[in-house]
């Protein structure tokens, strides 16, 4: 029975390309006689990922919902923007009116 020698890093460099390390840890999985997970790189990598697949979709399924959120609170934070837009607007056009009433109230030529 082989003993399994790959470390982490190992594995890193499978995943960036390193076909010859791949193919020994090939080798050394189909040494492993009780070994039940899998029989080669590919299969422990999809073992692993099926057995975190639910915890990915929910973890994807968060993250969607949080961009979500974001969008909702960035329309209420425009929608608050452009509401106190308006209310400026509004209070100038207001003193406006009110200067130019109080300019008609003292205009001799108006009364």
């Amino acid at each position: 029975m082989g003993r399994r020698t790959s470390t982490a890093e190992d594995v890193k460099q499978v995943l960036l390309g390193d076909d010859a390390l791949k193919n020994k840890i090939n080798d050394e999985l189909k040494d492993t006689r009780p070994n039940s997970i899998a029989t080669s790189f590919d299969g422990c990598r999809a073992k692993a990922f099926v057995s975190c697949a639910r915890e990915v979709r929910i973890a994807g399924d968060l993250i969607q919902r949080q961009m979500l959120n974001i969008r909702y609170l960035q329309r209420s934070l425009d929608a608050i923007d452009m509401k106190s837009r308006i209310i400026r607007r509004m209070d100038l056009e207001l003193e406006r009116v009110e200067r130019d009433l109080t300019a008609l109230e003292h205009d001799p030529e108006a009364g």
